[in-house]
């Protein structure tokens, strides 16, 4: 108790003009057995005080546990003038004491938001967006609320119901060329966590749905304000089918694979995000989705070529989602998919019923959705990408995506990061999607690139001893196919 006195004195010393805000008013007050405050509440209803930062029934000051102070309105006076004579004889009846009381206004009086709007400028938005993690309060702000970030965050930190060790703001920032993966990058809003208030440790444990996670914040993709969204999409993958993670969502694909869903996790080559993934599975309430859980740390493509085109007898053979838990901004993201299976050259998917869901988040803009969400974003996938939309012309096509292979839109948040929604989307692949050839993605190209060469490993990657002997032993067999030769060798015939 005294530690967390200290650090509210603290925390009040941080902000300045808080000083400012403190006044002294003086009301009538009528003092009352705390047993009847719901019944003189009634009876004086008209002229209570109603004040937003002041509470009409406060503790008498004497500290008496069992006496409350009911505050009136600036209008009425000691002697109750104006008021009814049944009401004054009921008052005197009950023998209450009525006198003038001085009541001090300061910034503890009031609420986060009435706070906020005294200390900062009165056309800016005091409407904070948050949520907690544990201990930390996590921020969203407005363009406009971010340049007073560092006052807003020591301001929720001390009106915060626990006093929050820390506030976070989460930021979105651009991906610059020069970071990696940037090819695939680009199509995503990406976030980082800055600290405003408070002492931050980013390395946070937690549990979420049955699962229990160790990860830094900054070191993984991680979006705390999507949990009840996650909570709903475990259960929607059939428990037979295969569930492809592409870009390394620690949360999503280990709950998923709990859920007894098969899943291929993708860590894009990020390290940090690799063993994040290696950790967490060795959690106790997170082993048993070990069977169930592949991951892989490749590029898009190779990872891609891999897992659609699986050569080894453990990997499944076909995969009903496609999964990005980036949040997409850039509706181009979908076009990497356009003719991909024609790269691939598996002749499972040429049914169309195996081709995979694609699942994603998307940011639109609220100003889009003037109709159908399904027909505006199918709209947009045949509109927004010029060489596409010059391929589908030389072939006569009008509308490659159909609103009805948008199997389902979800509103996740309806107001995200400004004036936009965040929707989760599930499109189905078409056969006149998958195989349209004509246009080439990057990504497409890229798989297309692997899948013709030889092996599925990558070029740079290193080989272990036993993946050098193995590949020489196959050589060695494929020769003796054609030409077998015999040697002596300690006086018996023996292949060389």
């Amino acid at each position: 108790k005294n530690l967390k006195l200290f650090r509210l004195r603290y925390m009040e010393t941080e902000i300045q003009g808080l000083d400012n805000l403190k006044r002294t008013e003086v009301v009538t007050a009528v003092k009352i057995p705390m047993i009847k405050t719901s019944q003189f509440l009634i009876k004086l209803s008209p002229y209570l005080l109603n004040q937003d930062y002041t509470p009409n029934v406060i503790q008498d000051p004497s500290k008496a546990f069992n006496v409350r102070l009911i505050l009136l309105n600036k209008s009425v006076d000691e002697k109750l003038s104006g008021f009814p004579e049944d009401l004054k004889k009921w008052l005197e009846e009950e023998k209450v004491e009525v006198f003038k009381h001085e009541i001090v206004i300061d910034h503890t009086s009031y609420s986060q938001d009435q706070l906020l709007k005294k200390i900062l400028p009165s056309n800016l938005n005091t409407n904070i967006k948050s949520e907690s993690l544990q201990d930390i309060k996590i921020l969203e702000l407005e363009l406009e609320q971010e340049k007073y970030k560092d006052l807003i965050g020591k301001v929720v930190r001390m009106k915060s119901d626990n006093l929050s060790k820390a506030v976070l703001m989460r930021k979105a920032t651009s991906i610059h060329e020069e970071k990696p993966n940037y090819e695939w990058n680009k199509y995503f809003l990406d976030f980082q966590f800055e600290v405003l208030a408070g002492n931050a440790d980013l390395n946070r444990n937690f549990k979420e749905g049955n699962a229990e996670f160790e990860l830094n914040l900054n070191d993984v993709h991680y979006y705390s304000f999507l949990q009840t969204e996650r909570d709903r999409l475990v259960t929607t993958f059939n428990k037979d089918s295969v569930f492809a993670d592409m870009f390394g969502d620690v949360i999503t694909s280990i709950r998923v694979a709990l859920n007894n869903v098969t899943v291929l996790a993708n860590c894009l080559g990020e390290e940090k995000v690799y063993q994040t993934f290696l950790k967490n599975i060795e959690l106790p309430l997170n082993k048993s989705a070990k069977p169930r859980l592949q991951v892989f740390n490749e590029d898009l493509p190779n990872f891609l070529a891999h897992i659609l085109r699986p050569e080894k007898a453990d990997q499944p053979k076909i995969v009903k989602h496609l999964f990005s838990g980036r949040i997409v901004n850039d509706i181009r993201f979908v076009h990497e998919f356009v003719g991909l299976f024609s790269a691939v050259g598996n002749s499972q998917y040429s049914n169309e019923e195996n081709l995979p869901i694609l699942n994603f988040y998307y940011l639109a803009n609220n100003q889009d959705f003037t109709e159908s969400m399904k027909r505006v974003l199918s709209r947009k996938l045949n509109t927004e990408n010029s060489e596409l939309r010059d391929a589908m012309a030389k072939e006569g096509i009008e509308e490659l995506f159909d609103a009805n292979d948008i199997l389902d839109i979800y509103i996740v948040d309806a107001r995200f990061h400004g004036e936009n929604r965040l929707l989760h989307v599930s499109l189905k692949l078409s056969a006149k999607v998958a195989f349209f050839d004509k246009y080439k993605s990057q990504l497409a190209r890229k798989v297309q690139q692997f899948t013709q060469s030889n092996g599925h490993k990558k070029s740079n990657e290193k080989k272990t001893v036993e993946d050098l002997e193995k590949e020489i032993r196959n050589n060695n067999n494929e020769g003796l196919a054609h030409s077998p030769k015999k040697v002596k060798k300690d006086g018996n015939e023996a292949n060389e």
